[in-house]
């Protein structure tokens, strides 16, 4: 017969939130498909498969909050696999945003005659960085400081302090996404509107969609640690460590795509003058 061996990392217990996310994935993904096109019934199966992947998320970090307190499974050893996940997703995420960057560079210093030898194409209409631009600019600095002051309120042992910083990290972010959504509908070009359209918007779309995951990641941190009274979870000790170790790790690098962006905008506007 085997002996059991003791070790340090945590053999985790058949889930079916695996496959119940990858489904929510997948019909969120065909119902954007759908509603984008547009298909009859694409926003039904859209709503449908945001609303099954966000039970999924609140029940799957329920489980690891659970393994991680009332079980005890998060070693120091375990703590290191998203700590380090969390840093090849951000070095993954440089290198992404890196070709976007290369493209839209490449094409403004050396315009092709495809788009007639200049930079912005004729016919583009140009975003004004003094406007929604300007305004968010301070914005995702100010939530990286905030949720800088959560993780240093938390190694203090202030929860309070904790809980009011992260509910201003979320709130930043939230009124960053909502300028940046007013940004895109007022804007005067699409994604198909030449090289420009598409770098413009492949670029600063998926950063805006990396701050929407810092907001769902924040989000149920800030939950758990405002109930931690009311279950008696020690959960700004594990939990919320490791996750305001990967949005702090983020925020640094989210705040330079930022500002990179902003400053290709203030050439594009100054080269229109």
């Amino acid at each position: 017969m085997m002996e059991s061996i003791r070790h340090s990392y945590h053999l985790v217990d058949p889930s079916p939130w695996p496959i119940s996310g990858s489904l929510g994935a997948l019909a969120t993904t065909v119902g954007g498909v759908m509603y984008m096109h547009p298909f009859q019934g694409g926003a039904t199966l859209l709503s449908l498969g945001l609303i099954f992947l966000l039970y999924t998320m609140f029940v799957w970090w329920r489980d690891v909050l659970r393994e991680s307190t009332l079980e005890g499974h998060h070693t120091k050893a375990v703590q290191l696999g998203p700590r380090y996940g969390s840093i090849l997703f951000i070095v993954s995420e440089v290198m992404f945003l890196f070709a976007f960057f290369w493209a839209s560079s490449h094409s403004s210093l050396a315009p092709t005659v495809d788009i007639g030898g200049i930079w912005p194409p004729k016919g583009i209409g140009v975003l004004d960085p003094r406007e929604i631009p300007f305004l968010n600019t301070p914005i995702l600095p100010s939530s990286g400081a905030a949720v800088t002051w959560a993780h240093h309120a938390i190694l203090a042992g202030k929860e309070k302090r904790a809980v009011y910083a992260l509910v201003a990290t979320v709130s930043l972010a939230l009124v960053f996404t909502g300028f940046q959504g007013m940004e895109y509908y007022q804007a005067p070009s699409t994604i198909s509107d030449s090289i420009y359209g598409s770098t413009f918007f492949l670029a600063t779309g998926f950063h805006g969609f990396h701050v929407i995951i810092d907001e769902t990641t924040s989000t149920p941190t800030l939950i758990t640690s405002t109930l931690r009274p009311a279950t008696g979870y020690a959960v700004l000790s594990i939990f919320t460590g490791m996750a305001i170790a990967e949005i702090e790790l983020d925020a640094p690098r989210t705040n330079t795509v930022w500002l990179a962006e902003e400053l290709r905008k203030e050439k594009r506007s100054v080269s229109l003058a």
